[in-house]
């Protein structure tokens, strides 16, 4: 299955890094193998007014196979010292980075983090 990614915004867009980390500007389009539902949320479910998600046949040129989440989210994780986890301490650098930003966005009031 290929989807295909058409840019309706003037200003460059840049693609994740699954995707090659690639710019594309109004009326530009590339393709992914993958399914629409990936792709839309990977690209953060965008406004179709904004980028035009859509089914064509596979093996467009130049299409796009998204790289594998990346791997440092899953490497195994240490804590030293655990003290410095209040509960049971995360076991791998994705799951202790997502407790901190949460911790950081409470601390803040609630603010997401810039």
């Amino acid at each position: 299955m290929t989807v295909q990614i058409k840019s309706r915004i003037p200003s460059p867009y840049n693609l994740p890094d699954e995707y090659g980390a690639k710019v594309i500007s109004e009326g530009q389009s590339v393709y992914i193998n993958d399914t629409i539902q990936n792709v839309a949320a990977l690209l953060g479910n965008p406004n179709p007014s904004h980028l035009e998600l859509r089914l064509v046949p596979a093996n467009q040129p130049g299409e796009i196979t998204p790289a594998p989440s990346p791997a440092h989210r899953s490497a195994s994780y240490v804590p030293n010292p655990s003290s410095n986890w209040a509960a049971t301490a995360p076991t791998t650098i994705g799951d202790a980075l997502d407790r901190l930003a949460s911790k950081v966005k409470l601390l803040n009031a609630g603010t997401p983090i810039p």
